[in-house]
């Protein structure tokens, strides 16, 4: 099995252009490529993201992921409210306040969003 496939089973973050071989162009050298080293904020990043991607195919399957706006959001969020009703109010006021304070009205679109405001958004469909 080639060694990216296994990397990829595992989880592991792989860069679509490394390959991995056992060895070098000769046999006796071992390989210079190496894998890319993923930094804990970009995995964080990532993480929340995958948070707020199944939220929105649960409860937003009309909208392009990557598109996302406020609006789209705040809409997320008002079905994910409703569909939790037991949640305190002031801790969910606290939370949407947090994400509207985040949200950089420059760039609109989720993924030019900064990680706390991820980060925030994510904490709230949890």
């Amino acid at each position: 099995m080639v060694w990216s496939t296994l990397l990829v089973q595992a989880g592991v973050s792989v860069s679509a252009e490394l390959i991995f071989p056992a060895w070098g162009p000769e046999p006796h050298l071992p390989s210079t490529l190496m894998a890319t080293l993923r930094l804990g904020n970009e995995l964080r990043r990532w993480a929340d993201l995958t948070v707020i991607q199944r939220a929105q195919e649960a409860k937003l399957p009309d909208v392009a992921f990557w598109e996302m706006g406020l609006m789209h959001i705040a809409e997320l969020c008002r079905r994910d409210y409703i569909a939790r009703p037991g949640r305190d109010c002031n801790d969910v006021r606290d939370q949407l306040l947090r994400i509207g304070i985040e949200w950089d009205l420059e760039c609109d679109r989720l993924d030019q969003q900064s990680e706390i405001c991820l980060r925030s958004i994510a904490e709230f469909l949890r």
